[in-house]
């Protein structure tokens, strides 16, 4: 029996240094965040060098990734900062793409919950196929974040009402206005 176990200690040499051929195997992530619109613009760099310095602290090989950029949310995102709530409307938006195992995968997540200036993120398994279509397409490049200085739907009414008190507009068939 000596020479059976032996054997096997010998074919399977990651197993002494407590690494097992499961854990070995790599499979494409992706990781999306958003940070805090009170970072500077300046600072955004030195942010995603941290997340990137957790991803190597996993082992992990990154092959794509696109830079913070200022965007508008969808909806408002409430963060506790100190002993304050906040809601957050904007965010900068950056993704990593990269390969770890599977098991790396909570370590990393543990070490983002850490970062105080990330809002939200998302790991997601995905291809490497995925990821190289994402970047082949420009319209996916970051586009720098615009205010919307649209007026909403109530001011618009409120305007017309505002403007239209005390005068009775009519609009004749060939669209110009007929005052009375």
């Amino acid at each position: 029996m000596d020479t059976k176990e032996t054997d096997l200690q010998e074919e399977t040499p990651l197993q002494e240094e407590g690494v097992t051929e499961e854990s070995e195997v790599l499979s494409v992530y992706e990781v999306g965040y958003h940070i805090l619109p009170t970072v500077s613009e300046g600072d955004l760099e030195a942010e995603t060098a941290l997340i990137l310095k957790d991803l190597k602290d996993i082992h992990a090989e990154i092959f794509g990734q696109r830079a913070p950029a200022s965007v508008k949310l969808s909806y408002g995102i409430e963060k506790k900062i100190g002993e304050k709530k906040e809601v957050f409307e904007n965010a900068y938006f950056g993704w990593i793409a990269f390969e770890a195992t599977p098991s790396s995968i909570a370590n990393f997540e543990i070490a983002l919950k850490e970062h105080a200036t990330i809002l939200r993120y998302i790991v997601v398994k995905t291809s490497r196929d995925a990821v190289a279509a994402t970047l082949a397409d420009p319209r996916l490049d970051a586009i720098p974040f615009v205010e919307d200085t649209t007026p909403d739907e109530e001011a618009v009414e409120k305007e017309v009402e505002e403007e239209g008190e005390g005068e009775e507009q009519k609009v004749d068939t060939d669209g110009t206005e007929n005052k009375e």
